[in-house]
């Protein structure tokens, strides 16, 4: 019935080369400028030039150098760009270790990530255990995405006891925040009465938000899924012309690969 974010992605809010990269670069320019050299520019926000390799071995250097100093916020990233092997080779254990500075440290996201690392045996041993603990810390300070994580374990029970109210209680917080998984399995939730009592008008509501982020995240499959599953349990309930539109345009690409255009 619900979404388990650990299986439909890579996280429930994906580290993503293009996401990792500008944010090092840009946190890597601030510093540039802030001596006053470097080898490229920033403008209101954007490149006045494309980005080169050396940019982003440069951002890397600067990532390395902050992070080594220990500040959690650089070795947060460290571990993002070690993950997602950017202006570095991927390593999933380098990645695990800049984390673990992170988290030890409060970092709420890097809490989140090595309890993915965790939960999926990437650059570490797996362990539920180990994983559900990292993910409660981060969700103890409101990390969107841990919140989500532990709603999602609380609903199958791996790691913790079977809790649905819990798990409603989780991705009710993590919906606010925006995450699509948790607002999907609320709808999900109040469709069919699951941990709270059943609200059909404000499940189609969190269905509808979970499916234009889902679009807004590329992310069309689940988004294809999100508008059948509306149809099925709501049939009077009309989807918005753009959503509608969106789900039909991204259902070719689905079929080729996943990608929208």
């Amino acid at each position: 019935m619900f979404f388990h974010s650990f299986q439909v992605s890579p996280g429930i809010q994906p580290v993503t080369p293009t996401r990792v990269l500008a944010l090092a670069l840009a946190v890597a320019i601030a510093l540039t400028l802030s001596v006053g050299a470097g080898p490229a520019r920033a403008q209101a926000g954007t490149w006045v030039r494309p980005v080169t390799p050396e940019d982003v071995a440069h951002a890397f250097q600067w990532i390395e150098f902050s992070a080594r100093q220990g500040m959690s916020w650089a070795q947060y990233m460290l571990g993002t760009l070690y993950e997602t092997g950017r202006g570095t080779p991927a390593d999933m254990a380098q990645a695990a270790e800049w984390y673990r500075k992170a988290a030890v440290q409060g970092e709420a996201s890097s809490q989140y990530r090595l309890g993915l690392l965790y939960f999926r045996g990437a650059g570490v041993e797996q362990s539920d255990a180990l994983a559900v603990e990292w993910f409660q810390r981060a969700a103890e300070a409101q990390q969107p995405e841990a919140l989500a994580a532990m709603g999602d374990l609380s609903a199958t029970g791996r790691g913790v006891v079977v809790d649905l109210a819990g798990a409603v209680k989780m991705w009710s917080a993590a919906a606010d925040a925006g995450i699509p998984d948790a607002q999907f399995n609320l709808g999900m939730a109040l469709a069919h009465g699951s941990g709270i009592p059943g609200d059909p008008d404000r499940a189609a509501d969190w269905l509808h938000r979970a499916g234009h982020g889902f679009l807004q995240a590329g992310r069309g499959a689940e988004a294809i899924r999100t508008a059948e599953a509306m149809q099925s349990l709501f049939p009077d309930h009309t989807l918005t012309s753009d959503f509608q539109l969106a789900v039909e345009q991204a259902k070719f690409p689905v079929t080729n690969g996943g990608k929208l255009p």
